[in-house]
């Protein structure tokens, strides 16, 4: 939930705050500011990409696998402009063995001609198995991306979501007129 605060600075004599709940979309639209990540939860493989929530679907899908390409070796800028973009994360035994668990019409060699990117985020892992849990994993990667994704179009996304806004709003004031 977000909440938008009443209070225009923050008092350590205030002991509560007033506020309202706002879309969740708002400090993205209104400031850019980056405010989290969704989830989505999948039953299978295509069920990720068949029920995308957006029309057209996502025009950049990242796999995150330790079997992936070392994120500081892969080349973003061929992905610019992007609006819509799926991280997908496996388990511990990455993409592949969801794959070799629950599907039945894809083989482990054809994962990674589902993404655009297939990277591996966290290349020196340091520990005895292959694999970082997926917790940790969302929070490296995310923190991975987000400087190249910004650096490759992010901004202008952003830029022109606002200018899809305020051309909304300018067309329901000239509708209301």
């Amino acid at each position: 939930m977000t909440v938008k605060l009443d209070e225009p600075e923050w008092s350590e004599r205030a002991k509560y705050f007033n506020g309202k709940v706002v879309s969740q979309s708002e400090p993205f639209m209104k400031e850019g500011t980056y405010w989290g990540y969704q989830v989505r939860v999948a039953h299978s493989i295509n069920e990720v990409f068949d029920e995308c929530p957006f029309e057209g679907g996502y025009d950049l899908k990242i796999g995150d696998s330790h079997k992936g390409e070392d994120l500081s070796k892969v080349e973003f800028s061929e992905h610019k402009d992007f609006e819509h973009a799926l991280i997908f994360f496996g388990g511990l035994e990455g993409i592949e063995g969801i794959v070799e668990e629950m599907e039945d019409n894809l083989k482990k060699s054809d994962v990674r001609d589902l993404f655009d990117m297939y990277i591996n985020s966290c290349p020196e892992r340091g520990c005895r198995t292959t694999s970082v849990r997926t917790e940790e994993s969302v929070l490296i990667s995310l923190g991975a991306l987000m400087p190249q994704m910004r650096q490759n179009g992010l901004k202008n996304i952003i830029k022109g979501k606002k200018e899809r806004l305020n051309k909304k709003k300018s067309d329901v004031k000239s509708t209301m007129l």
